[in-house]
């Protein structure tokens, strides 16, 4: 992958460093080696540093994790799905980010609300959670994001959340996985409970990464989907981990068709199309009855 660097920051020659590491993969060395001497070299690379994406927003980004690592250095993660989805949100307009990381989208999302939209970012992880909030003072985004330090499930609750530690810290999950080394007590609540009590209306866009809980999710928005409440869904499915909670890509599927929704799936090189009965989906694009797809370009 050829990397660049969107706007020079102090910390970015430290990105570059260490995405030189993320991509040191030589081909005579046995895998169990290469990744020691990796996690021992990144391991220098754990302080978080300032950079700029291609939006022109300023980021904080940890080197030593891959995801955080490439932005800082390319300037985006997943920019043509972000840029087809764009269209859909107007200024103004009510985002909520579920599975928010370390907020990445966030300052898109916050970008495309304006001054008077709000982004809501769902987030359990401590950690993770500060990070975000440094987002909203680098940028003057204040008064447009909040962090809800919680985890999206179907009801309220308390339970245990699974953090990844290794170097993609954006796979934590309410589902146990490999790697996982630090378990946290986090509190749970549904979209639709959330929403009753911050008296938040109707939704432009839910962007929903929760590694396989997708399904506990979408139940937990059930009175509003009925309702097209949540005008779009952007989800990003994992197949692998929707058995971990009792969930089969075709029972989203049928779940959100039920519901009227639109139902687009990301297609390489760079569109959303329909397809009525998809053997695979990265990223599922849902538009509910009243959104018109012509305010979308399918081809960004």
């Amino acid at each position: 992958m050829n990397a660049r660097v969107a706007h020079e920051e102090p910390g970015a020659s430290i990105l570059r460093d260490a995405w030189r590491w993320h991509c040191w993969q030589p081909r005579w060395m046995p895998g169990r080696f290469r990744s020691r001497i990796t996690r021992w070299a990144l391991a220098r690379y754990s302080h978080p540093v300032v950079c700029h994406l291609d939006t022109g927003q300023r980021f904080v980004a940890r080197p030593n994790d891959f995801v955080q690592c490439e932005i800082g250095v390319t300037g985006s993660w997943e920019g043509p799905i972000y840029r087809a989805v764009r269209p859909l949100v107007r200024s103004g307009s009510t985002v909520l980010d579920v599975g928010a990381h370390v907020g990445y989208s966030a300052m898109l999302f916050a970008e495309w609300v304006g001054s008077r939209g709000s982004v809501y970012c769902f987030e359990p992880v401590p950690g993770h959670a500060d990070q975000i909030e440094e987002g909203p003072r680098l940028n003057g985004y204040e008064q447009r994001i909040a962090v809800c330090r919680l985890a999206v499930s179907e009801r309220r609750g308390r339970t245990a959340f699974h953090h990844d530690t290794t170097q993609n810290t954006g796979m934590g999950s309410l589902a146990p996985r490999p790697g996982q080394s630090v378990t946290l007590q986090v509190d749970t609540r549904s979209l639709d409970e959330w929403r009753a009590d911050e008296g938040v209306g109707e939704v432009a866009l839910v962007k929903i990464d929760v590694e396989g809980a997708e399904g506990l999710v979408l139940r937990g928005m059930a009175r509003g989907l009925g309702a097209g409440q949540y005008r779009v869904l952007l989800v990003e499915v994992h197949e692998g981990e929707l058995s971990n909670f009792g969930t089969r890509l075709g029972g989203l599927l049928s779940e959100l068709s039920s519901t009227g929704y639109r139902l687009l799936r990301w297609q390489e090189p760079g569109r959303f199309v329909t397809d009525p009965a998809p053997d695979h989906v990265s990223y599922l694009l849902a538009l509910a009855p009243s959104v018109n797809a012509l305010d979308m370009e399918l081809t960004p």
